[in-house]
């Protein structure tokens, strides 16, 4: 039996959370070795992380100065009436 904690997460949620936050592009074979899972059992935990919301979106951090833009801003505005 494993035990959870008050968010429904157990230690190898967190770690893979965690392994994850690191880097998002590790294979499920790379994040099982650490986490001591199989691939496959890596695999459903993250799709279900994505369906629960737990993983919300996966993005990329730009280094500016690879892309030509020293300064690189996304501005959103909302206007009403």
């Amino acid at each position: 039996m494993t035990l959870k904690d008050n968010q429904g997460l157990d230690a190898i949620d967190r770690k893979l959370l965690g392994l994850l936050c690191e880097d998002a592009e590790q294979s499920y074979a790379t994040l099982g070795d650490k986490v001591g899972l199989s691939a496959p059992a890596v695999h459903e935990r993250v799709k279900r992380y994505k369906a629960t919301g737990r993983i919300s979106s996966v993005t990329a951090q730009l280094d500016p100065t690879m892309t030509g833009k020293p300064f690189l801003a996304f501005l959103h505005v909302d206007t009403t009436g």
